[in-house]
This record gives C-alpha cells, structure tokens and sequence, in this order.
C-alpha cells in the first residue's frame, strides 16, 4: 500500500477524491486543515491499493450451445496492456491464455459452473489476483454477463 495526499482548496470538511476509478469520501478526523488568505486547505491522505484489482467480467452465464465456442478476456482496473495472468487454480475446460484470453477447451460443456483463477502483474511492482467462473444453465432465453 502507498499513501497519496491530495490538497483541496475548499471550505468543506468532507472531500471526495478519484482515483483508480473509485470514489472516496473522507470525513473531518481524516482531514488536516490549515487556514491561510481567507481559505482553507484541506490535505487528504489516501491509502491506494499497491496491486492490480480485477474488474468485470467476473464471469459470464450461457447455454451449452454458447459454450462450445465461447471466450472472454481478463480485465484489470487501469492497466489491460502488459499485464501476464498466470493460473493457480486450473479448470480443465477452461484454458487462460498469458495476456487474459479465456476459452473453453472441449466443445459444448454440460450445464453446470466452471471456475478457474489465479495471479496477475506487471512489471516487478504490481500484482493481483482473479478469478472467472462460466455458468452453463439450460435455462430458455438471452444468456447474461456476470
């Protein structure tokens, strides 16, 4: 983890910040005012993540007929290029590719949940892990994401 602070000029005692795609708002004991020329700064420390987080898809739902030519690919929030997935929990009718490719590896698969994961990085300081699971139902109608 590494902690970032972000100064706001504002007359606020509650902040919100961005970062990474995820909003955050702190509170007064989490903030240090200094008045000065009338305003006040407010200074917030922030812990970020030190670490890639997975983001949707999750997994995904569909037919046995959708199966047996499906495929997806991994996400992670801020950075899809260069990242290397690698599986430590294999499923054998799923195959994840090193760039985050997901395929389904023998034809039609017979309804039921199929769940692989395993670690991701880039570079030598960042890393994470994930996880995706394909539902096959028998269920009538559109298949959805998950």
């Amino acid at each position: 983890m590494r902690t970032k602070t972000v100064s706001v000029l504002s007359a606020a005692v509650i902040a919100a910040v961005v970062i990474g795609g995820v909003l955050s708002a702190y509170t007064a004991n989490n903030v240090v005012p200094t008045s000065y020329a009338g305003q006040t700064r407010v200074a917030v420390n922030i812990t970020v993540p030190q670490g890639l987080i997975q983001r949707h898809p999750f997994g995904k739902t569909v037919t046995p007929i959708q199966s047996g030519e499906f495929s997806d690919r991994l996400k992670v929030v801020g950075a899809n290029a260069d990242v290397t997935y690698v599986v430590t929990s294999a499923n054998s009718n799923l195959y994840v590719t090193s760039d985050g490719e997901i395929y389904t590896t023998d034809g039609p698969l017979a309804v039921g949940t199929y769940t692989v994961s395993g670690t991701d990085s880039k570079g030598a300081n960042e890393s994470g892990v994930w996880s995706y699971t394909l539902t096959v139902t028998s269920a009538v109608g559109n298949a959805s994401s998950g």
